[in-house]
């Protein structure tokens, strides 16, 4: 895949003669944060010795220059020491590699913007996508976090414990096609995951999962997007804790915008077809719904609350795999169950916590010019009872989880932080895996940017 995209580059610059172009910018920078992290009880096993602590380094430098006018490239380096030592629901079979310096490309990448004026728009090489929810767009879109349906590269895997406390995502390498209008957006694309199988090579599976979609917006209402999209995914391999092979397509709709200058909404609906490699009698075809509301008065200290609430539905959990589980999508559990979710589902192939209601009640201040809270609470309930080992029908409640996180910014370069989080197992999660102790951790470091 990068083969053929450093070709790519090489055409473009030949094609748009930009092989001798005048930079006309060059920006050069990076940041480096250092970290402790403290967690115990993550894979919720009676008696394992699973408390954890570390010292994490983490470093970006990036490079980016505009080569013309409309023309731009942009190449970042990610360094971090314990990148894959734990992985949330599996803490003590990974911990060989604790210690070791990883270093990768996180972005490689050029963009053609308004190609001969005619709105198209031309990207290739290793980039984040992002489509719909935007951290950094618009107030309407910016409350949800990453993308729903594609936000993280490696999001159909445990989360690591070394990006707890944030809402880390990783890159694809992508190419996209973009045509942008007054009112309307069409972007075109075929992306593959990073490194997608984080257990290993497998001499049997291709572990490169891959995504074809289009995806449309509109504009034409002020302060308000409407967006349909269409995704084949292709998953050749292991593909994650989920362990599926196969191909799903997904087709949803979704709307977002602003009720009064301060209160946005977000309503999104997505249709899952599934072709299960593995075994059809697995093959789940399932229903997603996400809406949420957010209160933003223009007030001192910043406050905003909100409400987010995810359904994940089955058409019939009779032996089925899964239910809604979109490969690429962003966050979706909290910050601990996200990794606890997909992994705590290998104990029995049929994952329960992909059938389930999700209730997200989150908000934030300022009580500092340069202090920054911010709160989450999370409660976790099964669409469908499930069977226990011992042969009895579970309850529905899955735990709930509290997540939280202080930032104190010394100055637009320097910047600490203190955060954690617990996830208090429910009925339904103690029945099914004969356990009720919490899984929690706490973090705590600094951040340099320069």
């Amino acid at each position: 895949m990068m083969r053929f995209i450093s070709l790519l580059a090489l055409l473009a610059a030949v094609l748009f003669n930009t092989a001798y172009a005048d930079i006309d910018n060059i920006d050069i920078g990076g940041d480096f944060m250092f970290e402790y992290f403290f967690g115990d009880n993550f894979d919720l096993r009676s008696g394992d010795n699973d408390e954890v602590d570390f010292l994490r380094t983490e470093f970006h430098l990036y490079f980016q220059a505009d080569l013309d006018d409309n023309i731009m490239t942009r190449i970042t380096l990610e360094g971090d020491r314990a990148l894959d030592s734990y992985n949330a629901g599996n803490i003590n079979n990974l911990d060989d590699d604790i210690g070791d310096l990883e270093i990768f490309i996180e972005e490689a990448f050029f963009k053609i913007a308004d190609i001969g004026g005619s709105g198209f728009s031309f990207s290739a090489g290793r980039q984040f996508l992002n489509f719909g929810d935007d951290p950094n767009g618009y107030d309407y879109n910016r409350w949800w976090g990453p993308g729903f349906i594609i936000g993280d590269s490696r999001s159909n895997d445990p989360l690591l414990l070394t990006q707890l406390g944030s809402y880390e995502i990783d890159p694809f390498d992508a190419i996209v096609i973009t045509h942008q209008s007054e009112m309307t957006q069409l972007d075109i694309l075929y992306a593959q995951d990073v490194e997608d199988d984080l257990l290993g090579p497998s001499d049997v599976h291709d572990n490169d999962a891959s995504m074809t979609a289009i995806y449309g917006s509109y504009f034409g209402i002020e302060n308000h997007q409407i967006d349909l999209y269409a995704a084949y995914n292709d998953q050749n391999g292991p593909a994650g804790s989920l362990q599926f092979e196969g191909d799903k397509w997904i087709l949803g709709g979704r709307s977002a915008g602003d009720i009064t200058e301060g209160i946005a909404y977000k309503a999104e609906l997505a249709y899952q077809f599934e072709d299960n490699d593995i075994n059809p009698d697995w093959e789940a075809d399932a229903l997603s719904i996400q809406s949420g509301l957010n209160y933003h008065p223009d007030l001192d200290y910043n406050p905003n609350v909100g409400f987010l609430y995810t359904y994940l539905q089955q058409d019939g959990y009779n032996g089925a795999m899964s239910g809604f589980n979109s490969p690429f999508e962003g966050k979706t559990y909290g910050m601990i169950f996200e990794g606890l979710a997909k992994e705590l589902g290998q104990e029995d192939p049929f994952n329960p916590f992909t059938n389930m209601h999700i209730f997200n009640v989150y908000g934030g201040f300022n009580p500092l010019n340069n202090v920054a809270l911010s709160l989450d609470f999370y409660y976790f309930l099964l669409d469908d009872k499930i069977t226990t080992p011992d042969g009895n029908k579970s309850k529905k409640d899955a735990g709930m989880e509290f997540d939280s996180q202080i930032d104190y910014q010394f100055n637009q370069n320097l910047n600490t932080f203190f955060g954690g989080g617990v996830y208090i197992p429910g009925d339904a999660t103690e029945e099914v895996f004969g356990e009720d102790d919490q899984a929690y951790f706490f973090r705590a470091g600094v951040k340099v940017t320069f």
